[in-house]
């Protein structure tokens, strides 16, 4: 595909394909982080459960731990590593990130929806900068998603296909 740059000087109709492939890549990773925040989401809630079960000093006194004291102390050894580990993991952190992604990759979305709606409408130096604008904004974001989270292939593919499918655009499986 041709960089934003490399079409500068023709006319709009040349930003077509470049701005549809842009919009349909955005709408991918706004699905993609909505996924992903609620995964990160559940992960922290799940943590957060566990350890209120298990630290609690009440459910020491359960009569269910009384006919497993080994259990009771695995869980509570795991209870105490996972609250040590929290800081490192940062659920909540990543929770806000994906989230901040997601919303961003939308409004990258809606502009590049934008803009394709109107590329005839607007001069070719015009759409190009606007491209070049948008191509910032998502560089910033990978930026963000390289620092701070590993990318999940099957869901990118999952994503991907939900994509085509809700444009109409899908291979028949």
């Amino acid at each position: 595909m041709s960089t934003p740059s490399a079409m500068r000087g023709r006319e709009p109709q040349a930003y077509r394909n470049y701005v549809w492939q842009s919009m349909l890549d955005g709408e991918m990773n706004d699905r993609y982080w909505r996924f992903q925040a609620a995964r990160y989401s559940k992960r922290e809630k799940a943590v957060k459960i566990f350890l209120a079960i298990t630290s609690s000093g009440t459910v020491a006194g359960w009569a269910l731990w009384r006919g497993a004291p080994l259990v009771w102390q695995v869980l509570s050894a795991v209870s105490a590593l996972l609250a040590l580990a929290l800081p490192v993991l940062d659920f909540t952190g990543q929770v806000e990130r994906a989230s901040d992604l997601r919303e961003r990759w939308w409004g990258l979305t809606a502009e590049y929806s934008r803009l394709w709606a109107e590329i005839e409408l607007d001069s070719a130096d015009s759409i190009s900068q606007r491209i070049q604008a948008l191509k910032s904004k998502e560089t910033d974001m990978v930026k963000i998603e390289a620092k701070y989270f590993s990318r999940d292939e099957a869901l990118i593919h999952k994503c991907q296909d939900q994509v085509l499918n809700a444009r109409g655009l899908s291979q028949g499986k």
